[in-house]
């Protein structure tokens, strides 16, 4: 709740909230500037406007590579916007959901403008956006990282990634080369897709035997081990040694990839 301030919010996850009135994930009225950088606002709901976000008679509010999902409403499934600048940069806002059938944007009041960029919005939106499935991993247990075949994967611009915010949700690295072309660039949405997480160790965008003969170098290692090493420990949240729950990662990804 922000009311007549000014704030930030970044890598956050807010899920599972509800509003008997107005704005489920994030309520936000009557302030100056609201920045969001790499947030999850998913499964929120709200009564009236605003199931992720009510966004009210502010000066600006700004979202950068936040996912915002399956949050549901009367009015504004994703964003209830009214009376205030509204710009969204690498984001993605899918399966959002209200009675009025606009899952993403609703009830623009004067004065008021939206600008979208280099995001993945369903339904659509003009200019240099998306509306594709980004294939979340598994988003009934709010899981939102995206899936190695989704089309948010290095499709937004690094020019809107300031240079205080480079860490994703994960706290890992905001730009890398997720498929593995010519060049690093951002994601859409809240999580930075790295193949590494995924035990492509070897850096050739697939998970093989390569792979595996590395990850057994370091096997059993823990944190101040003279051959630990943090980029083998890919289970989420990190537990700083290499075991059994890291090896079933590498193994439900076995041969994917190019």
């Amino acid at each position: 709740f922000l009311q007549s301030a000014s704030g930030i919010i970044q890598i956050n996850e807010i899920i599972n909230n509800s509003a008997l009135g107005s704005g489920g994930g994030i309520f936000c009225a009557d302030s100056d500037q609201l920045l969001l950088f790499s947030n999850l606002i998913a499964g929120n709901s709200a009564n009236s406007n605003g199931g992720g976000i009510l966004n009210r008679k502010n000066g600006q509010m700004i979202l950068t590579n936040c996912t915002i999902g399956n949050n549901t409403a009367t009015n504004g499934g994703g964003i209830y916007n009214s009376a205030t600048d509204l710009t969204i940069n690498n984001s993605i806002l899918w399966g959002n959901t209200d009675t009025q059938n606009k899952q993403i944007l609703d009830a623009f009041a004067s004065p008021s403008s939206i600008e979208v960029s280099f995001s993945d919005v369903q339904g659509g939106f003009s200019g240099n956006n998306i509306d594709a499935d980004p294939l979340f991993t598994d988003p009934n247990n709010n899981d939102y990282r995206v899936s190695s075949e989704s089309p948010c994967i290095d499709a937004g611009d690094n020019t809107a990634v300031l240079p205080d915010f480079l860490l994703d949700l994960d706290g890992k690295n905001r730009i890398v080369n997720g498929d593995c072309q010519n060049q690093d660039s951002v994601d859409m949405g809240a999580y930075e897709f790295d193949w590494t997480a995924f035990g492509d160790f070897a850096g050739g965008c697939n998970v093989n035997l390569e792979d595996f003969m590395l990850f057994a170098s370091v096997w059993l290692s823990k944190e101040g081990d003279l051959y630990y090493n943090p980029l083998y420990d890919i289970y989420n949240p990190n537990d700083h040694v290499i075991n059994g729950f890291d090896l079933g990662i590498l193994i439900d990804n076995w041969l994917e990839g190019n």
